[in-house]
This record gives C-alpha cells, structure tokens and sequence, in this order.
C-alpha cells in the first residue's frame, strides 16, 4: 500500500506536488477509473503510456504554467487505436487565472501536437465553491469556449475513498485529512 503524508499549507510544499507526481506515475489507470472514468474507458490500457513530462518544461519555458500544480503529460492510445494526450492538471490551491491558463496550454498542445487531448483537472483546494471548468473569450468576429471536466476533491465520500487497495483512493483520503487539519496542527 502506498501512503502519502503531508500538511497542507497556505502555499502548497513540494511534498503534496511529489505525492501527487509519484501516485499518478505509479497509479494512472486507477486515477482515472475513480476521477475520470469516461476519460479512463477511452485509453486502450493494454497498450504502453508514455510521460512527457520533458515536453512540460516547454511549457514553462514559454510562461504558461505556474507552480503550485500538478501537470501531467501523457501519450496513450484511443480505444480505436488513435494516438492520444491527456494532460492531468492537480490544482492545489483556488486561482482565479486558471481557467485562461488552461486555454493557452490546450492551445500549446494543440499546435505542438495535434493530436486529440483530454484535459483532466482536479481541484485539490479546500473552498467547496471554487469549481473552474470554463474558460470563454468573445472578440471581434466569434467567440471561443473551452470546457474541460474536473473532479472536486472534496465531493468524494467516505463510502467512494474506501477501497481497500487502492492507491489512488488513499492519495485522496489522505489529502482530505490534510485540509481538514491544515488549520489544526495537532
């Protein structure tokens, strides 16, 4: 069984960023059965999942992500044998500008890759009312939406975290204890 331990601060530590790094390397197929199950049922799992997480530093070279988060890169295989991204973005703290952010990089994606890409955010936060998955810019001539799905962290039930084995499950357990104690030490 793996387990994870760390305090949630007021600016996330390194540790819950590796904790997380560490349970989507070790653990992908059952982070998105229990996160994302419609993402999970299009990835042909019988075939190789490639990190590229090299390719994020990019990313940050070109000033499109900022730490606190989480950010996965992964090439898979569709089901229908099409080559696929899914990029997983763990959100540890609420931002105001991160619906944009998620544009531009799905945009960067996009142009780098082309290739169909399932955005998968889950927001690790402890505000029940932050609940970003909409990004919209009207201009001139049209307007552009994106939508991307997200899994709250704090909607899961002790009924759906008890699932003896299962790593992802216990990343999540383990966080939730972590933001009900961050204010309480003890």
């Amino acid at each position: 069984m793996i387990r994870f331990i760390y305090r949630v601060q007021t600016k996330p530590t390194n540790a819950s960023r590796n904790s997380w790094n560490v349970a989507l390397e070790e653990s992908l197929r059952p982070f998105f059965a229990l996160c994302f199950p419609d993402i999970e049922a299009t990835v042909d799992w019988s075939r190789e999942v490639v990190f590229l997480d090299a390719d994020l530093e990019a990313l940050e070279r070109d000033g499109l992500t900022v730490r606190p988060n989480v950010d996965k890169l992964i090439r898979a295989f569709a089901q229908d044998g099409t080559q696929i991204l899914l990029h997983v973005e763990i959100l540890i703290q609420p931002d105001s500008g991160f619906a944009e952010r998620m544009s531009r990089i799905y945009g960067w994606l996009y142009l780098r890759y082309d290739l169909p890409t399932a955005l998968a955010v889950v927001l690790a936060d402890a505000d029940p009312r932050f609940r970003t998955n909409r990004y919209e810019q009207s201009g001139l001539s049209g307007s552009y939406i994106l939508e991307f799905p997200i899994c709250k962290l704090l909607d899961f039930s002790a009924e759906q975290l008890a699932r003896p084995g299962d790593p992802i499950a216990t990343v999540i357990r383990e966080h939730l204890i972590a933001l009900r104690s961050a204010r309480n030490p003890a």
